[in-house]
């Protein structure tokens, strides 16, 4: 063994030592997150508001507004198992339309376990990802009917039910269900796996399937590859657009239209109060991009407007412009004691025309108290 290879060997036993002694000492600081959703109503009323502030960190990964106005919340919660060490609990919760929960579990799936994504079905019941690759069907009151295992153990971002009440889910590959959890079939992307997904969406007349995700530039450093794909009823590919971004901040928005989609953008051409539009048609075909005056996150509204939140003031402040970047309404929604930071990340509108906005805070915890 060489002098320079002890060197190593040393420095990492010592490295383990001072980690060690750091947890048992006490010093196990982590960013303790606080979840928090509000419904708004058309008007920009604040109706309600309920925090997610139990354990040490909380997430929403997903809000589903229901037919009678009310939403399923999917996430997780970690909690202090011992020193230094968390346990994460994976957590689908129904809320009414005036905000009382209406159940809420806890499911004890494999690794780290956070609920990904919530699809509800027609027969009022729900089917559940987590970021496991394992799928979850629920019933109406939220209790586990069956369980899959898609083999794949990697974050799954959205499910739609389609119209002959099989499951569609995005994540890795693309899987098809039955109804009882069989899968009718599995199609693998035909170039990269996708970084980062957003909502698998049917089209109209039972057509197919469209979906968007962005990958990692293969070339350029910092550059995505945000790629637009149409698929068929069997999710074999027939033609995808792919259009290069720089240093993308958040997840990009995937919304329909009246005559086709959109993707919303934040990146380092669009920031400072701006959001990128890309608009493609039914076929995945590009048509334009733009600028809009809005902060991100930011979706189309139900009227051909658009409705955005954005942070003022330790405050989340909501906007509703016209399609032509008129403002509307603004609602500010005061937190109580903020922490650290605050931000705002999903916005969905719901069947009653009014709007569910999901932000947090966080702040430096130690594990050990």
């Amino acid at each position: 063994m060489t002098p320079i290879f002890r060197m190593i060997i040393l420095l990492m036993a010592l490295f383990f030592i001072l980690l060690v002694a750091g947890c048992a000492a006490g010093d196990c600081p982590v960013q303790k997150t606080t979840r928090i959703v509000s419904k708004i109503s058309q008007n920009g009323t604040l109706l309600w508001t309920y925090s997610f502030d139990t354990g040490i960190q909380n997430t929403i990964t997903s809000i589903s507004p229901l037919s009678d106005g009310g939403i399923v919340i999917s996430g997780s919660l970690s909690t202090k198992r011992q020193t230094c060490v968390q346990e994460y609990k994976a957590r689908v919760v129904k809320f009414s339309d005036s905000g009382n929960i209406v159940w809420d579990r806890f499911f004890e799936v494999s690794g780290i376990r956070e609920a990904s994504t919530t699809v509800t079905l027609n027969d009022g019941g729900f089917v559940t990802v987590f970021n496991t690759g394992e799928i979850y069907k629920l019933d109406s009151d939220g209790n586990k009917v069956w369980s899959r295992n898609s083999g794949n153990s990697s974050k799954y971002w959205s499910a739609i039910e389609t119209n002959d009440d099989g499951i569609v889910i995005a994540g890795p590959v693309l899987l098809k269900l039955n109804r009882d959890g069989a899968v009718l079939w599995q199609r693998s992307y035909p170039n990269n796996n996708p970084s980062n997904m957003n909502p698998v969406v049917m089209l109209e007349n039972n057509r197919g399937f469209m979906i968007e995700y962005f990958i990692n530039d293969p070339i350029v450093q910092n550059n995505y590859i945000i790629v637009i794909s149409l698929l068929d009823l069997e999710g074999n590919f027939i033609n995808s657009t792919f259009i290069s971004e720089k240093n993308i901040f958040f997840r990009p928005i995937f919304s329909e239209t009246s005559d086709g989609y959109m993707v919303f953008l934040s990146s380092e051409e669009f920031s400072g109060g701006k959001t990128g539009i890309l608009r493609f048609r039914s076929d995945a075909t590009f048509v334009s991009k733009q600028s809009i005056n809005a902060s991100f996150p930011i979706i189309p509204t139900k009227d051909n407007g658009y409705l955005y939140a954005e942070i003022v003031n330790k405050s989340v402040r909501v906007v509703k412009i016209t399609q032509n970047e008129t403002p509307e309404w603004n609602s500010i929604i005061p937190i109580k004691n903020p922490l650290f930071e605050v931000f705002a990340d999903k916005i969905v509108q719901t069947s009653d025309g009014g709007y569910f906005i999901s932000y947090g805070s966080w702040e430096t915890n130690d594990l050990s108290k």
